[in-house]
């Protein structure tokens, strides 16, 4: 073999060398990219599986709230009574029916936050408060909650009552009923 052929098969393989890595780096910068599309992807799933579970456990704790005080005939009475006749209740009924509204007002907070953090949809929240508030506005729920100010949200300590909502533009009690 002479030199010029010698040189010539060099250069053929520097040449074919050039476009192996030429290749490489373009398939390189494909696989980085659609990795980054699969970390992408798996990032919006998990973040869509956390909002669900969040909003998951969020309305389990409401439902739990509301089927420990209306779950049977007996709660359901108790809670009539004690709604409607607080005056009436003995010690540890009062204390059972603080225990009671104290659940709720949990539940409602968890509710409140999973809402404002746009994880609930505007139609569930809706529905739960209707509820919280025939609940927490009643004369008795006020009196009960008002002697353990303390057991409440910051939330919802405000000057304008007990167990209600921050200040809204128009108004909660008129945002819910315009949204049923």
């Amino acid at each position: 073999m002479c030199s010029s052929d010698l040189a010539t098969n060099s250069h053929a393989v520097k040449e074919r060398l050039k476009e192996y890595a030429l290749i490489a780096e373009i398939v390189g910068g494909l696989a980085v990219v659609v990795s980054l599309l699969f970390v992408g992807l798996q990032l919006q799933q998990s973040n869509a599986l956390t909002t669900t579970d969040a909003v998951k456990d969020g309305t389990q704790l409401w439902l739990g709230a509301y089927v420990a005080a209306f779950g049977s005939e007996e709660s359901t009475a108790f809670m009539r009574r004690a709604l409607n006749h607080c005056e009436e209740l003995s010690g540890d009924e009062r204390g059972r029916f603080l225990a009671t509204l104290t659940h709720f007002v949990a539940a409602y907070d968890n509710i409140f936050n999973q809402y404002e953090a746009g994880r609930l949809r505007r139609e569930i929240f809706v529905s739960i408060s209707a509820d919280y508030f025939g609940i927490a506005e009643t004369p008795c729920a006020q009196t009960v909650l008002s002697q353990d100010y303390t057991a409440l949200p910051p939330w919802l300590r405000s000057s304008s009552g007990i167990g209600t909502l921050p200040e809204h533009p128009k108004g909660w009690r008129t945002w819910l009923v315009e949204q049923r």
